[in-house]
């Protein structure tokens, strides 16, 4: 049996009501039974409380995303909902152990702006233990201040009052879990068993392998949507409670109108910038321009379910430690096929997914259906690493003379400089029987081709990506420009040059100079594999940083794929 639960503010009774004959049919049959009246009056008239499901111990032991969809199908515009887990039930066998827990980039959040619209400046911290935070978020000058009034459990009004004052400190995005890997029954965030699993889907920490979130008072998560516009689910393991505010997917384009009018700066430099994290819209300003939208309490031991495309925020009420994760699915894979992608270049650490792995074919596309612009902007940014035969330098020519053995398995190495008034490839070297040469790419055409990339993602991609190994190419990175990996030369801490090698993106940067690379890292049998990092490299009129093209091969060691460089670290330094 399930009951469902239209809820005071304030902490006021409750009136439950369990399934009965006169009883809805479902526990989430209308998003009516959100709050009451007096609810609505209290809040605001177009916010309301969330609906909360309490499931019996027999519901909770069904498959996760079953029950979950079901929630859903029957209101498809529902922002978020409450769960309150049955009696009984448990993530974790032991005590919480948080001096275990390395929180690696605690964020100070500081706040500016006025007349609720607030912009928030990101201050990453020194890293710290669980524990440690916890005794700095528990210190007196961290502490709530005292309720004025009994019935204010949210503390909005104190925490909007003084958001631009005495900024917290967020240990967000920790990538570990506090669920044991088995739970006896019930729900575990390690395993949700979404589309993800059925599809295979590589790790992506937050993603589809959970974070834990540490929180003091005021500490909040400013208005977004989940990456890709995924569902998400947040379980508060201790501590205070934490707020929610949430408006309905159909919403959204309400939500943007309203975000562009209020910050027409920041919507000129990104259309998306909202998802940067870092906007504070008061639910004052929600009512104003007529946005209607959700409020919850998250206690302890309880989950939040969010809906896809669903903007959410909100605030800690003292210390406490949540931990979230993404899910897909069915109705999800639409979404993500077409959801906006931040391009501007502010998100170092922003997650894109190879959407072929759902959609197989999905960026097949034949020649004829590319516009000649895009394809000859295509064939310029590959033929610095595809023109070997008759562009060769001094780099290719003294690997060829030491490692003859190796001919044939890839490309010519060049050494290439890109100068910051031209974004392309300068080629040093000698081709033979001829003088010194060079050819460049000019920046527009790079930009151009990889904005066109990343705005046409339902199939008028030149890519790569289709004719490398699976593994070759990390999910998070989407399309990739090269068959074969460069190497990024760059300067050392204490001046020594060193590289790495690396994949160009389809990802537009936010200037002509830059570009986006995802990393290859080597591993224990000396091969180049890629583990989901992204950079972010702006070149400029030194030599350093600097791309040189090596000679690379995939092969595979104890059942794992890599790439084998065959280029001569000394030579690529050169």
């Amino acid at each position: 049996m399930v009951a469902w639960t239209s809820g005071r503010v304030g902490g006021e009774k409750q009136d439950t009501m369990s399934k009965k004959e006169n009883a809805p049919e479902s526990p989430t049959s209308t998003l009516e039974h959100c709050g009451s009246e007096r609810d609505a009056e209290r809040i605001g008239s177009k916010g309301r409380l969330c609906m909360t499901v309490n499931p019996s111990r027999e519901e909770f032991s069904k498959p996760f995303k079953d029950y979950v969809q079901g929630i859903f199908e029957q209101n498809p515009d529902c922002p978020c909902f409450r769960v309150v887990p049955p009696q009984g039930w448990k993530p974790r066998k032991g005590d919480y152990e948080f001096s275990k827990v390395n929180i690696g980039a605690p964020i100070k959040q500081h706040v500016f702006g006025r007349s609720g619209a607030y912009m928030c400046i990101l201050e990453e911290q020194k890293p710290l233990s669980g524990s440690s935070y916890a005794t700095m978020a528990t210190h007196p000058n961290r502490s709530p201040p005292t309720r004025k009034n009994s019935g204010d459990t949210m503390m909005e009004r104190s925490f909007w009052s003084s958001i631009t004052m005495n900024p917290p400190i967020y240990g967000a995005d920790t990538p570990v879990s506090l669920f044991d890997e088995e739970v006896p029954w019930g729900w575990n965030l390690k395993k949700l068993g979404c589309l993800f699993k059925e599809y295979e889907v590589p790790d992506i920490a937050g993603v589809t392998t959970p974070m834990t979130y540490f929180g003091m008072w005021k500490a909040f998560f400013a208005w977004h949507k989940e990456d890709l516009d995924l569902y998400s689910i947040n379980f508060l393991h201790s501590g205070a409670p934490k707020i929610w505010y949430c408006v309905p997917p159909s919403e959204s384009d309400k939500f943007d109108a309203m975000a562009q009018q209020l910050f027409p700066e920041l919507a000129s430099d990104c259309p998306d910038f909202l998802r940067h994290k870092n906007i504070m819209i008061s639910p004052s300003l929600l009512r104003t321009f007529n946005i209607n939208y959700v409020q919850a309490i998250q206690e302890p031991g309880d989950f939040i379910v969010l809906n896809a495309s669903a903007y959410h925020a909100g605030f800690n009420l003292g210390f406490n430690c949540a931990e979230a994760v993404n899910f897909a699915l069915p109705d999800w894979l639409d979404i993500g096929k077409n959801c906006s992608y931040c391009e501007c270049g502010a998100l170092c650490d922003s997650v894109s997914l190879d959407m072929s792995i759902f959609f197989p074919g999905l960026y097949d596309t034949s020649s004829e259906e590319l516009s000649s612009d895009s394809l000859t902007e295509s064939k310029l940014l590959s033929s610095y690493s595809t023109d070997a035969s008759s562009d060769q330098n001094e780099i290719a020519d003294a690997d060829d003379q030491s490692d003859s053995g190796s001919a044939g398995c890839g490309n010519k190495s060049q050494d290439q400089d890109i100068p910051s008034s031209n974004l392309g490839i300068k080629r040093r070297g000698r081709p033979p029987g001829s003088k010194n040469k060079s050819k460049r790419l000019n920046a527009g055409g790079l930009n151009t081709i990889l904005r066109t990339a990343a705005k046409g993602r339902a199939g008028k991609e030149v890519s790569a990506t289709k004719s490398l190994p699976r593994e070759a190419c990390h999910v998070t990175w989407g399309s990739i420009l090269d068959e074969k990996p460069i190497a990024l030369v760059t300067k050392g801490d204490r001046g020594e040059r060193t590289f790495t090698l690396v994949h160009r993106l389809y990802r537009p940067a936010s200037r002509r100079d830059s570009a986006w690379f995802g990393v290859l890292s080597k591993d224990q049998d000396g091969l180049y594999c890629p583990k989901g990092e992204t950079i972010l490299v702006q070149f400029t009129t030194s030599s350093l940083p600097k791309l040189v093209n090596v000679r690379a091969e995939w092969t595979r060691k104890r059942r794992r794929g890599g790439w084998k460089l065959l280029s001569r670290e000394e030579r690529i330094l050169m």
